[in-house]
């Protein structure tokens, strides 16, 4: 990009690229009335149909690494949600970052949302079947909201009646993640690149990126907290020592300019069990239905369709299994500093972010009573394994998880779902999140 040589900056050139692409794709408002107006300060975009079907309501918030992007870059799927729906779609233009850093953008979406819950019969809408979906750093935002709105349910704020997380950035203790190896410099990002913009929604110096990348940011005591989190769905993670031979950690493979995927047994994701979800009479079809704690075969036309094979959906994973093994002259004592040494000047600025459930919801100590959650993820995608650590940590707290991985996906698919550039995947990912909100909302 054009700092490269000396013309602006990342932030700056990456909107300016942004803005420009947003006004490619046609608008498509038949059958919805659309305006633009503030919820108690914060700018909204509204997207009622004519013939609304539901008196629910979705809020949708953009992705874009806190820093770019807004209503207008997720037109298309606003849009499209709305229509498809027959419901209000709320989208939430926030405040970017590092203009106003965090909890900034994350205020302006509990002010929308609270102020659609409160003034909900003026908008026709029942504030018990309010929906909030996030992509990206919306998916971010979003899971914080949910957990915000939980520690105010003891004054009467109605809770929302599901998430759906869009290849969601939730975490930023670790940057070595299986994901991150793997998927370093594919389709949209590169770990330095994620590193700045994490920097860049918390108000801090982006010269701090390239030490973030190589995981040299945290205290000892933030990675045996984030440890203890993640260790029940990977339990080698205190061993894991970030470049090991390609057999033993999930790394690019070169063949040509392309990347070809790690062997099975090398991936984050679930394990067989007795547990497991199994297939209903479709045999090709697997959807987990809940009735009671039960899973029931429903009619196809109601069936979210999964669009990835069985091996890479959620399943319950006892405390036995393990999803990744690594040989044991690869492990190092998790007591030791090992290789994440750590800068102390970024060290000190970072340390009560990393850990603060509300800039990043994987490190919630207390993922207990939320709402149904949708979790969608794409294997060619750094942040993948945030939204794989994400669903397994809420599922095992109780909670009503359906996640789908997109084995032919990669980050932004999801803008990828009709003209001017569609792509089958973000059709069908578009196609499944439309189902589950149609079914659950």
């Amino acid at each position: 990009m054009g700092e490269v040589v000396g013309i602006g900056d990342f932030i700056t050139n990456s909107r300016v690229i942004v803005d420009v692409l947003s006004f490619i794709p046609p608008k498509y408002y038949e059958g919805l009335e659309v305006s633009d107006t503030y919820f108690a300060g914060t700018k909204v975009r509204l997207y009622n149909p004519e013939n609304r079907r539901t008196d629910g309501a979705i809020v949708f918030i953009h992705g874009g690494g806190w820093i770019i992007c807004s209503v207008e870059t997720h037109d298309q799927i606003t849009s499209e949600l709305a229509r498809r729906l027959g419901t209000l779609v709320v989208s939430v233009d926030y405040r970017l970052s590092p203009e106003t850093p965090y909890p900034g953008a994350l205020n302006d979406v509990m002010a929308a949302v609270l102020h659609l819950m409160e003034n909900a019969q003026e908008f026709g809408v029942d504030p018990h079947r309010v929906a909030l979906v996030g992509d990206s750093a919306g998916g971010n935002l979003a899971a914080a909201t949910v957990l915000k709105l939980r520690e105010l349910r003891g004054r009467g704020i109605p809770q929302p009646k599901l998430q759906a997380l869009i290849y969601p950035a939730l975490q930023a203790v670790d940057l070595n993640l299986p994901s991150y190896v793997q998927n370093n410099g594919v389709a949209l990002g590169t770990a330095e690149d994620t590193a700045l913009v994490f920097l860049a929604y918390m108000g801090l110096d982006l010269k701090h990126a390239k030490q973030m990348a190589q995981n040299n940011h945290t205290t000892q005591e933030t990675r045996l907290y984030f440890s203890q989190l993640i260790r029940p769905y990977l339990p080698d993670y205190d061993s894991l020592v970030p470049h090991v031979p390609n057999q033993d950690r999930l790394v690019p493979v070169s063949v040509g300019d392309s990347l070809v995927p790690p062997p099975a047994k090398d991936r984050l994701v679930p394990v067989p069990n007795q547990d497991r979800l199994v297939p209903v009479p479709d045999k090709d079809r697997l959807v987990p239905v809940s009735d009671g704690d039960s899973l029931v075969p429903v009619p196809n036309s109601d069936r979210l369709v999964p669009q990835v094979a069985v091996e890479d959906r959620l399943v319950p994973v006892s405390s036995e299994e393990e999803l990744i093994s690594v040989p044991n002259e690869h492990r190092r004592d998790p007591s030791s500093p090992g290789v994440h040494t750590g800068s102390s000047d970024l060290v000190e600025s970072l340390k009560h972010y990393l850990t603060d459930p509300y800039c990043f919801p994987l490190t919630a100590a207390d993922v207990t009573g939320l709402p149904p959650t949708y979790i969608a993820t794409a294997e060619y995608d750094i942040l993948r394994d945030d939204g794989v650590l994400y669903a397994k940590r809420l599922q095992h707290a109780g909670n009503d998880v359906t996640y789908v991985n997109y084995p032919d996906g990669f980050h932004g698919i999801l803008a990828f779902f009709m003209y001017p550039v569609k792509l089958d995947v973000g059709a069908r990912m578009m196609e499944d999140l439309i189902m589950y909100l149609g079914q659950h909302l």
